[in-house]
Order: structure tokens, then sequence, then C-alpha cells
């Protein structure tokens, strides 16, 4: 936490027009500079430099440096590969969305495209995929909707660790059996396209039996959630999207959000706290899933996100 808190007061002085080189007249702001992200060896954040480093760039990242060290913050700059210098790009919302049907539209398989939103609670994957499915739609695609909430388990099996529990929360939460079975298995290249889209309801914690569908080969699946990268689900993925928030920004979307569902913003934060952030911390460490995904999306400002799109 004090890596964030020091870095976010230091961000925003990678360079401001003070910094200009005066004969030249030129100003070395960056393009783009953006908001904290947390990977798990720590938080960082990336600056576009426009190509090159200038001296007075690069002597204010050098003063950014011996800053953080000051406050006893370990802190490095790392310049991308050849071949990852062009994938980080922002822009508006609309942008972002033709951005993502495209991605969608460049997997050529015989069989449905199984597309995952993977992220933390509360990063925006519900919205991006509603949004992504209304896109699709209007380009004359079949969009099935899905989330792995519909495939938790049994609330005595998902909380008998207890309600606070992150081990709880990442082993104990999702019927990965049933999820493989009715859906993301005969979407897949040697399934029937029968399928169902639930098998859980969350609010009366009771299984449902919903009818079988058949799919046509070149619908899409939007299937939204947490913890979609990890070992059990990696390989049934033709296309993998990360929407990544900072926890501050997710934690006050879910003040709102869930008050209704928890009761009070104190009950809200205790699950957060508790449950929710530490099991996301379990999931950065032992799966790293941001090194899975085809496309990043840095959704601190749905209005304005970055991301970054990975070679396939």
């Amino acid at each position: 936490m004090q890596a964030i808190v020091s870095i976010r007061s230091l961000r925003t002085r990678e360079l401001t027009p003070e910094e200009a080189d005066a004969e030249a007249g030129e100003i070395y702001t960056p393009n783009y500079v953006s908001d904290i992200r947390v990977a798990a060896r720590g938080p960082w954040y990336y600056v576009d430099c426009k190509g090159q480093i200038p001296p007075p760039m690069q002597e204010r990242m050098i003063a950014v440096l011996e800053e953080l060290e000051r406050e006893g913050v370990s802190a490095l700059v790392e310049v991308p590969a050849d071949d990852e210098m062009d994938y980080m790009d922002n822009g508006t919302r609309s942008e972002l969305l033709s951005r993502l049907s495209e991605a969608v539209e460049s997997v050529t398989n015989a069989h449905p495209t199984r597309v995952a939103v993977d992220g933390p609670p509360a990063a925006g994957k519900t919205t991006l995929a509603d949004e992504l499915a209304v896109v699709l739609r209007a380009q004359g695609r079949e969009v099935i909707r899905a989330t792995i909430e519909d495939f938790l388990t049994p609330r005595s099996q998902r909380y008998r660790r207890g309600k606070h529990s992150a081990d709880g929360c990442y082993h104990d939460s999702f019927d990965f059996d049933a999820l493989h079975q009715v859906l993301l298995d005969p979407l897949g290249p040697r399934g029937d396209r029968r399928f169902q889209q639930a098998v859980y309801d969350k609010v009366t914690d009771t299984a449902l039996s919903q009818p079988v569908t058949t799919a046509p080969a070149d619908a899409v699946l939007l299937f939204d959630g947490v913890f979609l990268m990890r070992p059990e689900l990696i390989d049934r993925w033709d296309l993998r999207i990360f929407v990544s928030a900072a926890f501050e920004e997710t934690l006050d979307r879910a003040r709102t959000r869930d008050l209704a569902v928890y009761g009070s913003v104190t009950e809200v934060e205790r699950r957060f706290h508790n449950r929710y952030r530490p099991s996301q911390q379990l999931y950065f460490d032992t799966v790293r899933p941001t090194d899975h995904a085809d496309i990043i999306v840095h959704n601190d400002e749905p209005q304005q996100p970055a991301w970054e799109a990975r070679p396939r």
C-alpha cells in the first residue's frame, strides 16, 4: 500500500511543461501516463515516451526513482521489448469496443468463439461484456451471454471455510465440471454446440435445469467472471480479455453496487478486504492471469480506457 501511495504522488510528475527544452522550444510531455496497475510483482504504471527518452524526460524519471527510494520503495524503469512497443493504446469507450469486436472477428474457428472477460470484482467485466454483445449483435453475430455467477457452488460449499475466507473464495466457489459439461465443451472444437447457459440460481441457492439450446457455428460466447485464466479453464478460451482497475477504484464502485446485497458499507468493505482482495492476490501470485490475456483493458476511467493487445 505504501508503494501505491508513493507512486500515486509522483506519477503525475513524470514530466510537465516546465521541463521543456527552452532553447529548442520543445515540451517533452508524455503522450500518455496510465493509472497505477497492480500486478503480481507489485504496482506499476506505463509512460508512452513517443518512441524516445530525451534528456529532460530521462532526468525526471531518475528524480522520481530517487524520491521513491528515499521513501523506502524499490522501483525501476523498464523498456518493453521490440515486439511489445506498440501494444498499449487509449481512447474512447466506442474505440475500445471497436477494437474488441475486431479481435473477436479475427478468431477463425469451426466452432463458436469462446471469449473470457476476466478481472477482479467491480472492475467492469459485466458492463464491458454487455456492451460488446450489443456491438457484435449489431454486426450480425449471434451472442451467448453467460457469467461465472451462474456456475457457483451452493452456499453450504461456497462458504464452508467462512464467508470472509479468501481461500474459500478461490477454491470453493465455482462448479467447473458443470461449466465444462454444459457450456464450454459443447461450444468447443469437439462439441455438438448443444449448451445451457446456467446451472445455479444465486438468489434462491438452488440448481437450475435450463432447456438445451443449439448454437450456430459462428456464434460468440461472451463469458464474464473472476479467475477465468486459472488452470481449470485456461485452455477453453479462444480469446482472453482481462479487465483491470485499481483496488481503490473497484472498492469505491462496490460500495454503491453491493450495498443492497450486503446491507452496509462496512460489510462491503469487510468482504473486499478479507475475501475478495486476498483471493485476487492469490490468483495473481499463482496464475499470473495478465500473462495469459490477449487483451488487457485498463478500466479505471471507463469512458477513457487504455488497453494492451498482445500478439496472438
